[in-house]
């Protein structure tokens, strides 16, 4: 399967549409048959093969899963380095003031 195209179900997106993002009726007709052909191509593969979804899926899972673990093992690499940088927090009151001091 090649990613020309890619779906995703229940994304939501807020609509900001201009004047210039209207396409011509041509454009329109030629994209419903490139979105009527996707549709044909996935229901021919569902009937092929029930199961290509499922381990679509399962696959997008696990590499989703491995790139968070690539991601949190570089931000570890990285945590003293930025450690490093930074001064560590004080305190802003002084102990024993807690109702006595109060700011103008």
């Amino acid at each position: 399967m090649t990613l020309d195209r890619v779906a995703q179900d229940g994304l939501k997106v807020r609509a900001s549409a201009g004047a210039a993002s209207f396409r011509r009726g041509t454009k329109l007709d030629s994209l419903l048959a490139e979105a009527r052909q996707q549709v044909e191509t996935l229901k021919a593969e569902l009937e092929a093969d029930p199961a290509a979804a499922n381990r679509r899926q399962r696959a997008a899972r696990e590499r989703a899963a491995r790139e968070r673990i690539e991601r949190l093992q570089m931000r570890l690499a990285q945590l003293p380095l930025v450690q490093a940088g930074k001064p560590p927090r004080r305190k802003k009151r002084t102990p024993g003031c807690r109702h006595r001091c109060r700011a103008a």
